[in-house]
């Protein structure tokens, strides 16, 4: 599906050390008044910590403004002034956004300097966009509607002269059938040591549903985290570093092995659980073949 000129996307997380109630009340204001700019985020709390998850649903930059990915910088400064300059460093973003021109995207990354400040790295590549959609005066909208309506079932009528619709109807109820999860495979990637995937089944809804346990070599503890990262393969150590993290990236992929879509799933807690459910939502339009988990 082409992106939509003059749309802006941004996905990731922000995590850092929650303070205390007074931090936790000015976070809420951050949201509520980034939200008011354009920004939508969600606010997660847990044992000492918050994590701050971007909506990814595009939106229209005229809601932004001219230059959605410096509002998102001067949103992110914002929120790391709620906290004391010594604990900034202790944050960490995955945030990232697209904003999308005539056939261009504009890709954006953030994260957090060593020194607790933003920094973004930006590259400019082409892609194929839908042109903004445009409106016209509501007199014009139904004179060409009311032509259109006329040409199609003009159309429709000599068509069916050529086209077996009732048996295009049953092909097209067939690829809206809910997608069978036994023929999705399920990798696990870097992170199969240390989660293990004990079922899956696909839901009404369009919802893939994992059962993830916990592996033997799963870390509990700080001295398991830091023993596993001693000596570990990059992928290891970004595995390692993302279970840390307690979040993991499911990317869908069609049966051809292109990518479909993906999805950020929260699994901090297998922490305090043998095993926990995620849900992965699976583009009905596509026939999935698999999905992967990356960091």
């Amino acid at each position: 599906m082409k992106a939509l000129e003059g749309t802006f996307v941004i996905d990731g997380m922000i995590e850092g050390p929650l303070l205390d109630a007074r931090h936790e009340h000015a976070l809420r204001d951050w949201i509520a008044r980034v939200a008011q700019r354009g920004l939508s985020f969600a606010l997660e709390l847990e044992s000492g910590s918050f994590s701050v998850l971007a909506d990814s649903a595009p939106v229209a930059m005229d809601k932004i403004g001219d230059a959605p990915a410096d509002a998102a910088t001067n949103a992110l400064r914002e929120l790391l002034d709620t906290l004391p300059r010594p604990m900034r460093t202790k944050v960490f973003s995955t945030l990232r956004s697209m904003q999308y021109g005539k056939n261009t995207e504009l890709q954006t990354i953030y994260t957090i300097s060593s020194a607790g400040t933003v920094q973004t790295h930006q590259r400019a590549v082409e892609t194929q966009t839908s042109p903004p959609m445009m409106c016209m005066p509501r007199q014009g909208l139904m004179r060409r509607f009311g032509m259109g309506a006329i040409v199609a079932m003009l159309a429709l009528l000599v068509s069916a002269l050529f086209v077996d619709y009732p048996s295009a109807g049953r092909k097209l109820l067939g690829s809206l059938r809910t997608a069978d999860a036994e023929g999705i495979t399920v990798e696990a990637g870097p992170f199969a040591q240390y989660i293990k995937i004990e079922s899956k089944r696909m839901s009404k809804m369009g919802l893939l549903t994992l059962t993830l346990r916990r592996g033997e070599r799963f870390p509990l503890s700080d001295g398991d985290y830091q023993s596993l990262l001693a000596g570990a393969s990059v992928p290891q150590r970004l595995a390692v570093e993302a279970i840390a993290r307690g979040y993991v990236r499911c990317e869908v992929f069609d049966c051809g092995g292109a990518f479909a879509t993906s999805s950020l799933q929260r699994i901090s807690d297998l922490r305090g659980n043998e095993k926990i459910d995620i849900a992965i939502p699976v583009p009905r339009d596509k026939r999935v073949s698999r999905v992967a988990l990356v960091y």
